[in-house]
C-alpha cells in the first residue's frame, strides 16, 4: 500500500498540475501540446522508476516485506497436450511481481 501510495501522490499531483494550466482561459494551444506530452513521457517512465518508490516505501513502512511473501505459492498445472513440452517456470522476485502485476 505504501509503494502504492505513493505512487498515486506523484502522479496525481503532476496531473493536478497539468489540468490546472490547461484550464487557464489565457493559455497557449502550444503550452498545452507540450505538457501534454510531457505527461505522456512522465507516465512512460513512471514504471521503470519502479525500485526507486520501492525504497522510498521501505523508509516509510514499519515492515519492509510484501504482504504474499507469507503466502503459500501457487503451482502451475502441468498437464500438457500430447504435441507440447513441458514449459519452464518463471520465477519472480516479490518485488518483480508486484511491479509486473499492478
Amino acid at each position: 500500500m505504501v509503494i502504492l501510495t505513493l505512487l498515486c501522490s506523484d502522479v496525481l499531483s503532476r496531473y493536478n498540475e497539468a489540468n490546472k494550466t490547461v484550464q487557464k482561459p489565457d493559455v497557449n494551444l502550444g503550452v498545452v501540446v507540450s505538457l501534454l506530452h510531457s505527461l505522456r513521457c512522465f507516465t512512460e517512465d513512471i514504471r521503470d522508476r519502479f525500485p526507486e518508490y520501492e525504497s522510498k516505501a521501505k523508509t516509510v513502512a514499519k515492515e519492509g516485506v510484501y504482504t504474499d511473501s507469507s503466502c503459500r505459492s501457487a503451482q502451475r498445472s502441468r498437464r500438457i497436450t500430447f504435441l507440447e513440452g513441458p514449459a519452464d517456470d518463471t520465477v519472480l522476485t516479490k518485488s518483480e511481481k508486484f511491479a509486473d502485476e499492478t
